[in-house]
């Protein structure tokens, strides 16, 4: 049975029962041939998958698909009023147990990792009778978006088997940036020589610092025998520089006498720099800030103030753009978001501020002539049970007392 008709129930349909959870991943193998190469000087073979073994660019994919698997992901429906909460259904439950041994915050972080390394995910409906039961991520390197007729087509190649045409009905296409309108661009591929060099500066440090380079740091030059001290003085001479350059070593050449320094040293070559620049280049790629990858420039001076607001524009031009794409893919899909239906994600956990910052807040929101809110939409927003009866705040009960205003002959007007 081809993997379009396991994904609609066909066999289900046809009269025959059965208990079914998702195949095992097609992630396993991904496909072959698809590096980003390039001529030059020097030519990179970098597939998308390598990103990930770079040290700079697990951090960076990490922070993104972190933050997103920490919000929660509601489903709501468009009312007259606005908007209310859906707390039971068939998106709701997808959402909340999408297959066996996945949840949201699985589901929601494999798919950023997916965006953010490939450029696009791919959302499976695992269907059972004929209605959509399971979701399920399908690795990106398996799979093609093309157009057909005017019609979106997805070509994949599974495991084992021949190629199988699926649709829109069978699979939920997320993409990031494109230039077509149908592939979304991986930062891995546009940005190779970046996250190449920082590989190969990686590697420069640990060939450095590779007791078994046979290149030696430097070249000692002895004269005549007669012209330098005796044997033990020399040999001392001679392991002292030896021991100050490991694990390059020192090479000894008997004749005049002089010094030749071959191997650089890593300050000298401002290796630290080169580093962090690489890795700010990384942060660049992926609008990651470079504090949250402890990329940042040895003037930087980071205050409290400083990293809340770069906490800040990362959730407001890194995350939200990409939260975006993902609730308009899944709030437009038909056989998932119905009736007015459609998801969000929660971001006010990372816009919220310190303590003191709320309170403030809540005490202008609750002020009794101009304030918008009640203390139960308060303890709301704070996780907190609602009080049995609210504390009302109109002006007639919380009005500060009328003081008496006395008369120009001393008196008061009671």
């Amino acid at each position: 049975m081809g993997l379009l008709s396991y994904l609609r129930g066909d066999d289900v349909l046809a009269g025959k029962s059965e208990t079914r959870s998702l195949p095992r991943p097609d992630n396993e193998l991904p496909l072959a041939g698809l590096p980003t190469v390039w001529s030059g000087p020097t030519c990179w073979k970098l597939a998308p998958v390598e990103a990930l073994a770079i040290a700079d660019g697990w951090a960076a994919v990490r922070v993104l698909s972190d933050a997103v698997s920490s919000l929660p992901l509601h489903v709501y429906r468009k009312t007259e009023q606005g908007r209310e909460r859906v707390t039971s259904g068939k998106l709701v439950d997808l959402l909340e147990r999408p297959s066996p041994g996945c949840t949201e915050a699985d589901l929601t972080s494999t798919l950023m990792s997916h965006l953010a390394v490939w450029g696009s995910a791919y959302i499976g409906k695992y269907r059972q009778a004929g209605e959509v039961n399971q979701l399920g991520l399908i690795h990106p390197d398996r799979i093609r978006p093309q157009l057909e007729d005017g019609r979106l087509r997805f070509r994949y190649t599974p495991a084992t088997g021949g190629q199988q045409l699926l649709t829109e009905a069978d699979v939920v296409h997320v993409k990031g940036l494109s230039v077509d309108g149908l592939n979304g661009l991986s930062a891995v591929s546009q940005a190779a020589r970046v996250l190449g060099l920082s590989d190969s500066l990686v590697k420069h440090a640990m060939s450095f610092f590779e007791s078994t380079t046979t290149r030696p740091a430097g070249v000692l030059r002895l004269g005549d025998p007669e012209s330098y001290p005796g044997d033990d003085a020399r040999q001392r001479t001679i392991e002292g520089l030896r021991n100050e350059f490991k694990p390059h070593g020192l090479l000894v050449v008997t004749g005049d006498m002089s010094y030749e320094n071959v191997a650089h040293r890593m300050d000298d070559s401002q290796f630290v720099e080169q580093r962090r620049l690489a890795c700010q280049e990384i942060c660049r790629v992926f609008r990651v800030p470079s504090h949250m990858l402890n990329a940042g420039s040895g003037g930087d001076s980071l205050t409290y103030s400083t990293v809340e607001q770069q906490s800040l524009d990362f959730v407001r031009y890194s995350l939200t753009p990409w939260l975006r794409r993902i609730e308009v893919a899944i709030s437009n899909d038909r056989d998932l978001a119905f009736q007015q239906q459609f998801a969000r994600f929660e971001i006010d956990a990372l816009l919220r501020p310190d303590s003191a910052g709320r309170a403030a807040f809540y005490t202008a929101a609750l002020d009794p002539i101009t304030g918008w809110m009640d203390r139960n939409e308060v303890r709301r927003l704070e996780d907190l049970p609602p009080e049995e009866q609210s504390r009302d705040r109109s002006p007639e009960m919380v009005a500060p007392p009328m003081v008496a205003v006395p008369t120009n002959g001393g008196t008061t007007n009671e």
